[in-house]
């Protein structure tokens, strides 16, 4: 059985779901830089990222510019200093803790596999300005090489060592990506549910656009209660479930779960259904929820738009929202979906 990791996967295993931040950019000098792979080819027209805190003038302005690696120096990865193309964030959309999305002033054409910096720094500087450019946290030794957030002091540069980057690439065709191992998100709330709650389910909704073999699901959550994980189809039959006891768990805390059903379940394109998770008993479990930007920011995400956020109570209507995710992933058996026989109709 060739059985794979969700991909996307590694972003989301942090022990904190919470927000981390660069350095400061407090002096004319300063930059932060985010730099990473390029997962889609055609013309880039827009960059997003998150602000952490912020303290600026009322003039204060930044320039937000794409730029070649530098391929003489480092690591760590650094922008070579040459502005291709660029954008600005005036005084008014620098705000703390707030998404920004910044429209280039000429396009750039990628290809798959491109690397790219994404530069931040000032147009105008007031003497009281401190800037910080949010990411999400995650375990340093997990953190990929090639997603990287640095600052640059006017000397040096300096990567963040437990930090992934938030952040959007529009394309002029109206999609969304991001960096490989990155994802983009404007806040996380962890909720403590039960199965007495109001929803006492979590998850989201899923649209294959290929017939493949889902083996088991995959979450990161604090189980420490009994819970199910589930796949069900449109009509609510449960083609998977896996009960998971909280005694049997390393800790109580948030970590990483894989889990494989009992048997495998195919799934058809086009079709829809819901991977979630379900607390078996009164007592709570802990799961995080991603916020998204914009509903294109689902193709930056795992599963792309082919998936949604989805809660509901008890049997009833699923609530499903489109700027929303929750940490839950099918694992697929890449070499049974491969050898799914092809039915010709002609």
């Amino acid at each position: 059985m060739g059985v794979g990791m969700p991909v996307g996967a590694d972003v989301l295993a942090t022990t904190t779901m919470g927000f981390g931040s660069s350095t400061a950019m407090t002096a004319s000098t300063h930059k932060v830089v985010i730099n990473g792979v390029v997962p889609k080819s055609g013309e880039i027209s827009s960059v997003g990222f998150r602000f952490g805190a912020v303290t600026k003038g009322v003039t204060t302005e930044l320039l937000v510019s794409l730029q070649n690696l530098d391929l003489a120096n480092g690591p760590p990865a650094r922008p070579d200093g040459t502005v291709d193309q660029s954008g600005t964030v005036s005084s008014g959309s620098i705000v703390s803790n707030a998404f920004v999305t910044v429209t280039l002033s000429t396009s750039r054409t990628v290809t798959v596999g491109d690397l790219l910096a994404v530069v931040l720094e000032f147009n105008t500087f007031n003497a009281s300005d401190s800037i910080t450019v949010a990411s999400l946290v995650v375990v340093a030794g997990a953190i990929s090489q090639l997603s990287v957030v640095s600052h640059y002091n006017g000397t040096a540069w300096t990567a963040a060592t437990t930090q992934q980057p938030i952040l959007t690439l529009g394309y002029s065709d109206g999609t969304v990506t991001s960096f490989l191992s990155t994802v983009p998100t404007t806040s996380i709330t962890s909720s403590a549910f039960s199965s007495s709650s109001s929803p006492n389910e979590r998850g989201i909704r899923w649209v294959p656009t290929a017939r493949q073999i889902v083996v088991g699901l995959w979450t990161t959550l604090i189980p420490s209660a009994d819970h199910d994980m589930v796949l069900y189809d449109s009509a609510g039959n449960e083609l998977g479930v896996i009960s998971v006891d909280a005694n049997i768990v390393r800790t109580s805390a948030l970590r990483p779960q894989y889990h494989l059903f009992s048997s495998p379940v195919t799934v058809t394109a086009d079709a829809t259904y819901y991977l979630t998770i379900r607390p078996t008993t009164t007592t709570n479990i802990t799961v995080y929820t991603c916020s998204l930007n914009a509903a294109a920011d689902r193709e930056a995400w795992p599963l792309g738009t082919e998936a949604d956020g989805a809660t509901r109570t008890g049997t009833g209507a699923w609530t499903i929202s489109s700027t929303s995710r929750l940490p839950i992933l099918p694992i697929i058996d890449f070499a049974a979906t491969v050898a799914l026989p092809v039915v010709r109709v002609i």
